[in-house]
């Protein structure tokens, strides 16, 4: 982790107001607004209905969603404690499964965005990270 990142994860983990925070990776995007009837409607279907109108509106606005790296800063007691690391002595929330292939990236903060680093390759999305094709 670069300087700048620390600086700002640790800047969020402070301003959190969580009493354990911890951060993680997450993808982020803008978000729509909803039709309030739309919204009405969805809290009195099923699981399997809203299930099907968050993929079909999913599939709807992909293009437009513009994903991008962020650190999220959530209570430490939401993860289980195997899923908690320890990167430049701030604490992570990293899924077990992928903790050991964390020392392949360098998370950066550049202009406002998180990035991570690894070689020459730069992922901009957390989905890209693994993905020939990512920028």
């Amino acid at each position: 982790m670069t300087q700048a990142a620390a600086d700002e994860v640790r800047a969020l983990l402070n301003s959190s107001g969580c009493q354990q925070p911890i951060a993680t990776l997450i993808d982020e995007s803008q978000s729509f607004p909803m039709a309030s009837e739309v919204a009405e409607s969805l809290l009195n279907a099923g699981g399997e209905e809203r299930f099907a109108f968050a993929m079909r509106d999913y599939r709807e606005r992909q293009a437009a969603l513009n994903f991008r790296l962020y650190v999220g800063i959530y209570e430490r007691h939401k993860f289980e404690p195997q899923d908690v690391t320890s990167i430049e002595g701030l604490a992570f929330a990293i899924p077990h499964q992928i903790i050991g292939h964390r020392s392949k990236y360098t998370l950066d903060y550049v202009d406002g965005q998180f990035l991570l680093k690894s070689d020459d390759r730069v992922f901009v999305r957390l989905m890209d990270v693994g993905n020939e094709d990512a920028v």
